[in-house]
């Protein structure tokens, strides 16, 4: 790879050489973007830094926005994201701009719902009016049949 085609800028190389020996989530994603900058595959680099296909996607996502942002500024300072312990593994809390797209999709969803809600409620409402019309239709019809009979 050519200095064109890197992932990395010097300045970018030199901070994610730094917080590559940490332990928490900056750590994993440093080696993650050196591995990457060296022309590891995703794949491969997500596993050597323990995260999956999805979270080096989800990183490459950021980091192209972000940049060098996406690290703390300071030694204790965790912006982009805080690491939770479990029992079983540890996680990453989402960032600002993932709540703010989780609410958007929430949003989106809830308007389906209604929609769909809406839609349903003509329906019924339809197959009502319409089992009405044929309700009285069928007394007019034993009306006739009747007054024909007499």
């Amino acid at each position: 790879m050519t200095q064109k085609e890197k992932l990395l800028s010097p300045k970018e190389i030199a901070l994610c050489q730094q917080n590559a020996s940490k332990k928490d989530i900056h750590g994993k994603r440093a080696r993650v973007l050196l591995a990457l900058n060296e022309g590891e595959t995703q794949v491969n680099s997500g596993k050597k830094a323990g995260l999956t296909l999805g979270q080096v996607l989800y990183l490459l996502k950021i980091f192209r926005q972000k940049r060098i942002g996406i690290f703390p500024t300071k030694p204790d300072e965790k912006k982009s994201a805080r690491v939770v312990e479990s029992k079983t593994e540890k996680a990453t809390e989402p960032l600002e701009g993932d709540i703010q797209m989780a609410k958007k999709s929430k949003t989106k969803k809830k308007d389906k719902k209604k929609k769909k809600k809406d839609k349903d409620k003509k329906k019924k409402k339809k197959l009502k009016k319409e089992k009405k019309m044929k309700d009285k239709k069928k007394k007019k019809d034993k009306k006739k049949k009747k007054s024909k009979k007499k």
